[in-house]
């Protein structure tokens, strides 16, 4: 039996021509970025809007915008659908996850909605983008939005696609919950679609359609029966039918010259301008045939509209093509069995992922069954079956043959990230009508058993206009190959090498490229890698001079050194100068995902920490202590004060008494500890660096926010910078210590960038205010002030330079200039793990490492003191 099904579905399917298997190399999305306002509750954390804009365009018409659920992006990466857009001039913006499935019953939408669009605008240089009339689309659980959407917006709204959904105002809303009540809203005067496949419900659907024709005869309402098609698919004919649709909204409602800074006054749209036609009947002719609005001759009440007699007789041709033919019947086959098919489940067959050796390879076919999709039958047309992707991580090799291939949707979404759908289809003769079959497939992801493997992703240069390619070289540890997508930019990758496509004319230069580089492991012996991404620019013609390349060779030089000399078993360095990598390198056994403690490097993010709850909350810098910790009260110590625990001038023994060692779980606990004991100095009278201050520190910010530190952290700074592998740990967990705030972070290279990142950049990170500006600021004043710094301090041991204004809130202020202002500040930590900032080179850069073993050196280097001299050799380079 399986013998035979193989020579069946081999015969099907080997002719299938190159040109109709589907490759997933999808177009390409020039621009993207983060849904702010709105948090997914699929991945918690904001969506991100992808932005594509015809190459030729100079001036974008009309949008349109869907959201992630299915056959969106199917329908906005079909090649001929994009070719009809860039006649338009229309571009397109696809959301994942989406934002509001109703759109209508979160007040947060609209202000949700006009923020991305400025951002898109901003980021493009389409600054239309702002103004430009919307066509919303959407499938299935996302097909209700688009009525609503017109509702909500109708004098934005061009035209509304609702694909194998819904109705206006319909009570069986494909998300499944009640609609949004319109109120006094409607839809007049906007042409709407409204598509539903012949394999799928009907009567209920239309009911609703019929309903809202006759209360409101007056609203251009469309109907398409996708014959001979089912729930999920977009095919050929579907999408030549939708770009027409779109052409003739374009024609009828777009002024001849629109504004690029105001909304266009669209032209409302009437139906007794149009055209009606009777409504699918299955395998009958229509009961009256079509004709202007005014002399047609069917019920009213059981006919839609449409723009014209040509987009009246392109409906009739399509179900010409399937009415009155057999019926026919596919399955999916799997390891030579057709795979179970079950009419209770929403895609009725699923498959299970049976990879080969290689992890991400696998293999499908299909076959023409019974009405059961149990057995083969011989009774079905003559053409060959078509596997093509509905949506999911996955790439097509040959008619049977696919391969796991994530994309720009991201790698964090539970639901999405590891489903495949596919959909297998014949068009049909002369006897039989076309039909469709889907299949799901789950794939395990994350792999968790198995070694670990990592990904070592070199630094991409920025480019010019003129580049044509770059090559790629990522390794992962495993030795696996490393693959390869485009989150955004205008380009594709093709065999290993980022290939451009054309930079639409207007677009603001310079335009970012992000590459993110995988490796889905093998199950039972290599683990899922952690992706890893790299941006670089292409610069236009007259930036294009600005490109520096710099010199790095001593840099390199001295790490190497360190490495050979024994000080570090390895280490990691990158610079970053206006968001464009400069230098990035690993040694020894550092990976960019190796995490590393980094001691007093951990001061900086603490901080930080702290900081945000001084922003958001009724704690400020110059609180003392008694007042969040009543347990200080009384004594002299709760007159100090959070910005003098922070600074280093409290007072505050500096750490523990040997062999006294913080043994507690939790801040409460370790401050209790200290609480008793005597102050060294009065407070604000001298400078003494040390740790256990910021547990007190840390402690009058869990009482402020009402959170432990650690959830503070995660919340406030780890998860806005997408730090997913920084946290604040006791120095041995053997010990059970409570977070030593002082000393006992840990990290690795793009988390604490990130955190630089955004401390350059003023307290923003991806256009998230993380920080308050004027935070930023006062951490990086002089904390100091009068109180005495004595001999021999960090900064005169480092640089060989002494100045009194040595530290801000948490930070080093390594260099300041004539006004007593730091242009570089620091937080290096004792195993040599040194970051800084200095804002005259506009450079930040990290060295990350950690001693073995003690940090004194016979040779009198110090990890603590000599990691500074990375920072001079940089700017020595930059001059």
């Amino acid at each position: 039996m399986k013998y035979i099904l193989f020579l069946v579905c081999f015969w099907l399917l080997a002719c299938t021509p190159q040109s109709a298997i589907s490759s997933f190399d999808t177009g390409e999305w020039q621009w993207s970025i983060e849904v702010s306002g709105f948090v997914s509750n699929e991945t918690n954390a904001h969506p991100q809007a992808y932005l594509w804009i015809p190459p030729h365009c100079k001036q974008v018409r009309a949008i349109v915008i869907g959201q992630h659920n299915m056959s969106e992006e199917g329908i906005f990466e079909h090649p001929d659908f994009r070719k009809n857009l860039s006649e338009l001039g229309f571009a397109e913006i696809w959301i994942t996850p989406g934002i509001d499935q109703s759109w209508g019953l979160s007040e947060d939408t609209p202000a949700i909605f006009d923020q991305m669009l400025k951002d898109l605008a901003a980021a493009s240089g389409y600054t239309e983008l702002q103004y430009a009339p919307v066509v919303p689309i959407g499938h299935s659980a996302m097909a209700t939005y688009p009525w609503n959407f017109g509702a909500w917006n109708p004098e934005r709204t061009l035209a509304m696609l609702s694909i194998h959904g819904d109705a206006p105002r319909t009570h069986l809303t494909g998300y499944g919950r009640a609609n949004p009540d319109w109120g006094d809203r409607t839809i007049e005067g906007i042409p709407g679609l409204m598509v539903m496949g012949e394999y799928e419900w009907w009567e209920d659907r239309l009911i609703t359609a019929f309903e809202y024709r006759r209360q409101y005869p007056d609203a251009p309402l469309s109907m398409l029966a996708d014959a001979g098609r089912g729930h999920f698919d977009h095919s050929d004919g579907l999408i030549n039918y939708l770009s027409l649709f779109l052409k003739k909204a374009a024609q009828y409602r777009l002024p001849s010259t629109m504004p690029l800074d105001r909304p266009a006054q669209l032209i409302p749209v009437r139906a007794q301008h149009g055209w009606l036609a009777d409504r699918w009947h299955k395998d009958e002719p229509p009961r009256a045939e079509a004709a202007p609005y005014a002399q047609y001759k069917g019920s009213h009440d059981s006919a839609f509209w449409y723009f014209d007699k040509e987009m009246a007789g392109a409906t009739e041709t399509y179900y010409a093509k399937v009415r009155g033919k057999k019926e026919q019947y596919i399955g999916f086959v799997q390891n030579g069995e057709l795979l179970t098919f079950n009419p209770q489940s929403h895609v009725r067959i699923s498959g299970s992922f049976q990879p080969e050796a290689d992890g991400v390879t696998f293999h499908l076919s299909a076959a023409f069954t019974d009405t059961l999709r149990t057995v083969v039958s011989d009774e079905h047309a003559q053409g060959k079956i078509r596997i093509s992707r509905i949506c999911g991580p996955v790439k097509q090799m040959n008619d049977t043959t696919f391969q796991i291939q994530f994309y720009r949707m991201g790698l964090n979404n539970p639901r999405r990230t590891g489903e495949i759908v596919l959909l297998a289809e014949n068009d049909g003769d002369e006897q039989y009508k076309s039909t469709v079959q889907q299949l799901s497939l789950r794939i395990p992801y994350r792999i968790t058993d198995g070694a670990e493997q990592h990904i070592v992703f070199p630094t991409l240069a920025d480019v010019t206009r003129k580049t044509r390619q770059v090559a790629l070289n990522a390794t992962a540890s495993s030795g696996l190959p490393v693959y390869y997508y485009i989150k955004e930019g205008p380009a594709i990758i093709e065999d290993n090498r980022v290939v451009f496509t054309p930079v639409p004319p207007r677009a603001k230069y310079p335009v970012k490229v992000t590459v993110v580089a995988w490796q889905y492991g093998i199950a039972g012996q290599w683990q899922t890698a952690e992706a890893v991404e790299r941006s670089f620019y292409i610069l236009d013609n007259q930036d294009a001079s600005s490109i520096q390349t710099y010199d790095f060779a001593p840099l390199d030089s001295l790490i190497t050194g360190w490495i050979e000399r024994g000080y570090y078993p390895g280490a990691a360095v990158k610079v970053v100068k206006a968001d464009r990598v400069l230098f990035e390198k690993y040694y020894g056994t550092y990976t960019p995902e190796t995490e590393v403690y980094i001691a007093s490097a951990g001061k900086w993010l603490a901080a930080a920490a702290i900081a945000t709850v001084v922003d958001q909350t009724e704690l400020s810098w110059d609180d003392p202590i008694e007042k969040w910790l009543p347990g200080f009260a009384g004594d002299p110590k709760g007159k100090i004060r959070l910005r003098q625990l922070l600074s280093h001038t409290s007072g505050i023994p500096d750490y523990h008494p040997l062999p006294k060692r913080d043994t507690h779980n939790v801040l409460k606990d370790a401050v209790a500890d200290i609480m008793p004991m005597d102050t060294v100095f009065s407070p604000g009278s001298r400078f003494q660096y040390g740790g256990l201050a910021m547990q007190i520190a840390g402690r009058m910010a869990e009482v402020a926010s009402g959170m432990d530190f650690e959830t503070l952290f995660q919340e406030k700074i780890a998860q806005p910078l997408e730090m997913k592998k920084t946290f604040f740990t006791p120095v041995s967990f053997a010990d059970g210590h409570s977070p030593m705030l002082g000393g006992a972070a840990r990290t690795i290279m793009d988390d604490y960038m990130a955190f630089l990142n955004m401390i350059f950049n003023h307290g923003v990170y991806n256009g998230k205010q993380v920080l308050l500006a004027k935070t930023i600021k006062e951490m990086q004043a002089d904390q100091v002030g009068d109180a005495q710094v004595l001999p021999g301090e960090y900064i005169e041991r480092a640089f060989g330079a002494y100045h009194t204004g040595i530290y801000g809130l948490g930070e080093w202020r390594e260099k300041i200039d004539e006004h007593g202002n730091a242009y570089q500040i620091s937080s290096p930590g004792w195993a040599g793990t040194y970051p800084w900032i200095n804002t005259k080179d506009g450079v930040y850069g990290l060295f990350l490492t950690h001693v073995e073993g003690t940090s004194a050196r016979d040779d009198g280097f110090s990890p603590f003191y000599d990691a500074p001299v990375i920072s001079e050799l940089i700017s020595k380079t930059l001059e």
